[in-house]
């Protein structure tokens, strides 16, 4: 399978070697039953870069996380509760 994509990270083309920055367009070729994918360059890849591909947007800072909610609001000794204690 071919997609075009975008370099998010520094990387090379796997036919000519050339440089591609994070942001450069390039075509992506995955193959059924194989983890490493093949990576061209605009000039190498067999098809034109697509006029729709989305512009690379580098990415910010990440939202903060929600602060964790305790699933007890206290800590209860169970052992040390007897029988008819309310805590």
């Amino acid at each position: 399978m071919r997609t075009w994509t975008r370099a998010t990270i520094a990387d090379s083309c796997g036919r000519c070697g050339k440089d591609l920055a994070v942001g450069d367009p390039m075509q992506v070729i995955k193959l059924h039953g194989v983890e490493r994918h093949l990576h061209r360059c605009a000039t190498c890849a067999d098809a034109p870069v697509p006029a729709d591909l989305p512009t690379f947007l580098t990415p910010g800072t990440p939202a903060p996380d929600p602060p964790v909610r305790t699933i007890a609001p206290r800590v209860i000794d169970v052992k040390a509760r007897q029988v008819g204690d309310d805590a």
